[in-house]
């Protein structure tokens, strides 16, 4: 049976936004047409009729150093993920959903831009086959390319005459000025302790041998930089994040590998590093020179790593060199190393590195969840920090009251964010950066802070840059993903370090949460209420050992995270950001098994093009798990240990099931016991009167009741009459308050945020009398309107007319 052939439809110049004559560009928009027109006379110079500029470095890394953002700099894209390919007429783009807005705002009007994995838009050797003519020569770095993708091109290329040549001499580097091109990083490398690693390096370089020895393999060469920062117990910071938003002298230092490449053989290891980046400590770390009984590690220079790959060809002694394969977020072997390999001794596989860095020792698991606490204090004080509600505190006094709800025009917003000032997105980063580092240990960013506001939230790695950053206010969706890194080595109090006698491990962090500073639609309460419960879903799972991540994707996409390492790894699963809370997973080919120790990201999201985004992200730690009849063997589920509350202003919990909400309370509680702790220790008590308001259990259905107290009638004082003018004595009291839920018949408290609970007002002020027992009590609606989206009685029809951003509240 013949497969269908695929319908490509054309791109065109045309569909680009903000590309005809007299439509504003867009101010982060790059004009690289000198730039590209010199890359061409250089491909003329190599007989090339097209060139292919990928966005990594020589070891395939996700995120690289600035003087190897070769594809930014010939393209003006920023983003992390997309290829750029040069004919000597056309300059296309490819990349995914993730980045396609931000490529579009990006790239000036002469790229065409393909948005990849959609049907019907070309791939890059359909577009190549169909824009050049039979015998055209196609050059690429083979050191920027992986070995399986680069093979998998070459035989597509060759369907259409068309060659896949290799080119050992970049040639964007042959037109990026010296003057203008950053350098590496000349920073030395550091040794990354037993006590926070968890095991020597010699004991994992055993435990990899033995993985070559089943496999038969005599030599395994390590290109990802964070396998050989984990194998060696070693950490550098030649991949530093430099946001638009930072200042130089921030020096953020994340991810902390640093460019590097092992072989391990079965007596020896040779690490390539350039020269200056080893210590005497590092020296004494890796017993240079000391190869007697014990392991020795050898230093070679970081560029020699070719010709050593090459001499194998005289060396009758290695049979068979294991080298890694693309997996997950690993980009496995360059092509240009695996060409060195002489090809009959060639033996690519998943590295056996990468699930041993996986599962996280006892060590590096309990530095993860310390890293985790005090990550969340700074989030935490952040997001009190900008919204500074401006409740006019109700006095203690209370009681329960039954509520109509029908539609109202808009009031003013709710809460104010900074008490009344404005902030913008590159501030609020920058702020929330500062409070990361007055915690011990902060090292930098895990990655660079995504501080979205409105639009610009739609863009799923959004970062914030002067020309676009957009003033925080109260008519949209704000999401903040962030996240730090932290190490022992490093503290606020560095002086008292060297006192403590076992400082406690950390790690990498990385959170997202999503909020509103004033009353969010129906529709954005639905979307992030339907996030957070694909997000719950998946920290509900409980699943025997041995189940992969193409058992689960249905719940939600997650990546998996290293501890003082990368914040993308390969773990036991990896799914990645997508436009649904219900998603599918990427790698549809691999499969990843999850296994204790693994620590992954929960991470579902929406995004409403050009209007808004939502993300809500949670840490993971996979554990064990008790089942009631301990049946099947052993079975495992998540721990949550990013402990930041989800808002809930924007939460419909009438659309929870009672084992989600259940699920949310517990969270929340234990969000407030750990971190609660903390900011009460560091004696940050703003932020911990707003987690004490923001982890107030939600009202589950199971156990609402309408509750009425008396004969549910409400007497005015005279105070309630001159506050609000439709009070009298003939009316009951209204106010316009903002409302969340679409739902009706609601009990609410309105002091003490609570069902039954009774107390007497401290005065009788803007009080309210209950008619049987004649006792005031107080009654502020602004103050208990965001109670309204807590308590509400879950009903089958809500009437048609309740569907606007806010209600009337009528008490009566």
């Amino acid at each position: 049976m013949s497969r269908k052939k695929r319908e490509v439809r054309n791109i065109t110049l045309e569909m680009r936004t903000n590309c005809k004559v007299g439509d504003p560009q867009p101010s982060v928009r790059v004009d690289t047409t000198g730039r590209v027109d010199k890359l061409r006379q250089q491909m003329a110079n190599y007989n090339l009729q097209a060139y292919l500029i990928p966005p990594s470095d020589e070891h395939l890394s996700e995120y690289v150093a600035d003087a190897d953002k070769r594809r930014q700099y010939i393209s003006g894209f920023s983003g992390s993920a997309g290829t750029a390919v040069v004919t000597l007429e056309q300059q296309a783009l490819w990349t995914d959903g993730r980045y396609f807005l931000q490529a579009d705002d990006e790239l000036d009007c002469n790229w065409l831009l393909m948005k990849g994995g959609i049907d019907g838009v070309p791939k890059e050797e359909e577009w190549l086959a169909k824009t050049l003519h039979p015998g055209a020569r196609v050059g690429a770095d083979p050191r920027l390319q992986g070995s399986e993708s680069w093979e998998k091109l070459a035989e597509k290329l060759a369907k259409s005459n068309i060659e896949l040549v290799s080119i050992a001499t970049n040639l964007v580097d042959l037109i990026w000025p010296s003057d203008v091109r950053p350098q590496h990083s000349k920073d030395p490398i550091f040794i990354h302790e037993i006590q926070f690693a968890g095991k020597k390096w010699e004991d994992k370089v055993a435990e990899v041998r033995a993985e070559m020895e089943s496999d038969g393999a005599d030599m395994l060469v390590l290109t990802s930089l964070d396998e050989v920062a984990w194998l060696l117990n070693l950490r550098g910071n030649d991949i530093p994040y430099n946001p638009a938003y930072l200042l130089p002298r921030r020096n953020p230092f994340s991810p902390p590998v640093f460019r590097s490449y092992v072989i391990i053989g079965r007596s020896n290891v040779e690490l390539f590093i350039p020269a200056g980046k080893i210590t005497p400590a590092v020296d004494m770390h890796l017993n240079v020179n000391q190869c007697g009984e014990q392991e020795c590690v050898l230093i070679s220079e970081y560029t020699a790593i070719l010709d050593r790959l090459r001499a194998l060809e005289l060396n009758a002694d290695i049979k068979k060199v294991m080298m890694g394969k693309k997996y997950s977020y690993s980009g496995g072997v360059s092509y240009a190393i695996y060409s060195a390999v002489p090809e009959r001794k060639r033996h690519v596989r998943v590295s056996p590195v990468l699930s041993m860095k996986a599962r996280k020792s006892p060590e590096e698991a309990q530095g993860m969840k310390n890293a985790h606490v005090r990550d969340a204090v700074a989030v935490c004080e952040f997001l009190a920090f900008l919204e500074r509600e401006r409740f006019r505190h109700a006095s203690t006094a209370s009681t329960s009251i039954t509520i109509t709800l029908t539609a109202a025009p808009a009031t003013r917003p709710f809460p104010q964010i900074a008490a009344g000032n404005v902030w913008d997105e590159i501030e609020a980063a920058t702020k929330l950066e500062e409070l990361r580092r007055e915690q011990d240990h902060f090292m930098g960013l895990s990655f660079p802070t995504m501080s979205a506001f409105g639009p610009n939230g739609a863009i799923i790695h959004y970062q914030p840059h002067p020309k676009t950053k957009r003033d925080i206010t109260a008519d949209s969706l704000y999401v903040v993903d962030s996240g730090g890194q932290a190490d022992p080595h490093s503290s606020s109090s560095s002086f008292l370090l060297l006192l403590l006698p076992s400082p406690p491990p950390d790690g990498t962090t990385d959170v997202t949460r999503t909020t509103h500073y004033g009353t969010p639609t129906p529709f954005q309460i639905e979307a992030y209420t339907r996030v957070l419960m694909g997000n719950i879903d998946l920290a509900l799972l409980t699943f025997p050992e041995g189940t992969g991540d193409s058992d689960v994707d249905i719940v939600a996409r997650n990546h998996g995270i290293g501890h003082f390492l990368n914040v993308h790894e390969g773990s036991s699963a990896r799914f990645g950001r997508g436009s649904s809370p219900i998603q599918v997973r990427i790698y549809g080919t691999e499969e990843h098994k999850f296994e204790v120790g693994h620590f992954l990201s929960d991470e579902p999201g929406y995004y409403q093009d050009n209007e808004w985004g939502i993300r809500l992200e949670n840490i993971m730690n996979v554990v064990t798990k008790e089942t009631k009849y301990k049946f099947g063997g052993q079975w495992l589920g998540f721990e949550a240990i990013s402990l930041v509350p989800f808002e809930s202003k924007l939460i419909n919990s009438s659309m929870l099931s009672n084992v989600q909400c259940h699920w949310l309370n517990s969270y929340h509680a234990r969000v407030l016991e750990i971190v609660g702790a903390e900011l009460r220790k560091q004696g940050r008590v703003e932020a911990y009167d707003w987690l004490v308001l923001k982890t107030d259990p939600l009202v589950c259905a199971s156990v609402l009741a309408v509750v009425l107290n008396g004969d549910g009638r409400w007497r005015r004082n005279s105070k309630a009459n001159e506050r609000t003018a439709e009070s009298t004595p003939e009316r009951p009291v209204s106010a316009t308050v903002p409302h969340t839920t679409p739902a009706f018949d609601l009990v609410l408290d309105p002091a003490s945020r609570h069902l039954g609970e009774r107390r007497r007002p401290e005065s009788t002020a803007e009080g309210l009398a209950d008619t049987k027992s004649g006792a005031p009590w107080y009654f502020d609606p602004w103050y208990f309107a965001p109670s309204i989206s807590r308590l509400v009685m879950p009903v089958a029809q809500a009437p048609a007319h309740l569907a606007s951003d806010e209600y009337k509240v009528e008490y009566s």
